[in-house]
């Protein structure tokens, strides 16, 4: 069976929503989803989120899709890196 997990708006950037997102990844990593589409704002616009965005759903990424959003352009704007990925 195909499993599909929809995440949006995860703004990472801050303490807590990074610690958020670590929790979230071991969840999703004992669901064992099939795919994890990942749309609009995964970041705040900064290169050092994408990376830590990177980082911690490493255990996932194989099965990673993601999608930018409007603040993922702001700043750095990691739009096209979300997007190539």
């Amino acid at each position: 069976m195909q499993t599909l997990v929809h995440l949006s708006d995860l703004h990472l950037g801050s303490a807590r929503s990074l610690q958020r997102a670590r929790a979230l990844v071991g969840q999703l990593s004992a669901l064992r989803p099939s795919t994890v589409l990942v749309t609009g704002d995964v970041t705040w616009g900064r290169l050092e989120q994408w990376r830590a965005f990177r980082e911690i759903f490493a255990p996932l990424w194989d099965r990673v899709v993601t999608l930018p959003g409007n603040h993922d352009r702001c700043h750095d704007d990691v739009a096209r890196l979300i997007a190539d990925q």
